[in-house]
C-alpha cells in the first residue's frame, strides 16, 4: 500500500463509503486520522438499525367481514440515530384489505407511514395502528407482513435489495366462515 492509494481500493464498499463520507479519501488521510488519536472513528457515519415489532390486537376467532387491528412498534437498536423520513410498510395479503393506518408523528398514505422526525438510537418510536378487514369470501390462514426501511439519506452504507428492509415481522390470521342458521 502507498499513501496516495484511495481507500476504495483497500476496503470493502461499505467501509470505503463511510471513510469517503468522513473525508478520508486516501490511505494517507486515514493514517493522519489514526495518528491524531482519540475517537476519530466516531465521526464516521454509522447506520441505524431499525427493528419492528408487530402484534395482532384483536382476539380471535376471526370471521369473514370482521375488522381486525394490528400494532406496529418501530425501534432503533443503533448505533446511530435514524434520520427523519424512515418508513413503515404493512403488506396486507390477499384476504385482508386496509381500512386505516395511522400513528402520532407519521404521515401515512395507504399502507406506508413516513416518520416526521428522527428516531434516536436505543429508543422506541410511536406505535402505528393498522385496521384491516377480512374479505367476505376469505377463509383460511394468511400472514400479514410489515417492515421498516431507513430514510434514503440514511443509506450511507449503500444498502441494496432486501438489506434495505429491516425488522421484517409477520403475524398469522386464521379466518373462518360465519355459521349461518
Amino acid at each position: 500500500p502507498r499513501p496516495e492509494d484511495i481507500v476504495s481500493g483497500w476496503f470493502d464498499d461499505l467501509i470505503a463509503k463511510k471513510l469517503i463520507a468522513a473525508d478520508i479519501l486516501t490511505l494517507h488521510d486515514l493514517r493522519d486520522r489514526i495518528i491524531i488519536g482519540g475517537s476519530w472513528y466516531r465521526t464516521l457515519p454509522g447506520v441505524s438499525d431499525e427493528l419492528l415489532d408487530k402484534t395482532l390486537d384483536t382476539e380471535g376467532p376471526y370471521y369473514q367481514g370482521q375488522t381486525i387491528e394490528f400494532t406496529l412498534t418501530p425501534s432503533n437498536e443503533g448505533p446511530t440515530d435514524s434520520l427523519a423520513e424512515w418508513t413503515v410498510t404493512d403488506v396486507l395479503p390477499a384476504g385482508l384489505s386496509l381500512v386505516s393506518m395511522a400513528g402520532a408523528g407519521y404521515t401515512c398514505t395507504d399502507n406506508i407511514c413516513t416518520a416526521d422526525a428522527p428516531l434516536a438510537a436505543g429508543t422506541t418510536g410511536s406505535p402505528i395502528t393498522v385496521v384491516a378487514m377480512i374479505a367476505a369470501d376469505f377463509a383460511g390462514e394468511t400472514k400479514n407482513v410489515a417492515y421498516v426501511t431507513p430514510a434514503e439519506a440514511d443509506d450511507a452504507g449503500g444498502l441494496t435489495g432486501e438489506d434495505k428492509f429491516r425488522g421484517v415481522n409477520e403475524v398469522d390470521v386464521d379466518a373462518r366462515e360465519r355459521d349461518t342458521l
